[in-house]
């Protein structure tokens, strides 16, 4: 009931996860909120990519690949820490547009 509750009010990313975790949890996942899978792969791996995809697409999930030829797992780390930043740059643009709204509705 937790699991499913998670998945029904929140997008999830996948960080980490190997396909024998996914037929565990493909019943609670299946008709839920649309989520995502963070995925390592090689450029030579472009057909078992697709196929994954065509997988997660069946429950509900976005592959997000990135490419391991380049610094292997290291470049997941890059990767987040750019995400951490969009997410800090967006949050910090829309706190001071609130803040400016909030100005404007009272004066």
């Amino acid at each position: 009931t937790f699991l499913r509750d998670i998945f029904n009010e929140y997008s999830v990313i996948f960080i980490g996860y190997g396909l024998e975790e996914f037929p565990i949890l493909e019943h609670i996942i299946k008709n839920s909120k649309r989520h995502y899978a963070v995925i390592g792969t090689y450029l030579n791996e472009m057909n078992l990519l697709r196929l994954n995809s065509e997988y997660f697409k069946t429950l509900n999930i976005t592959l997000i690949p990135f490419y391991l030829d380049f610094n292997g797992y290291n470049r997941l780390i890059s990767i987040l820490d750019s995400w951490i930043q969009q997410i800090r740059d967006a949050r910090s643009k829309d706190y001071y547009q609130k803040i400016k709204d909030i100005d404007e509705t009272v004066d």
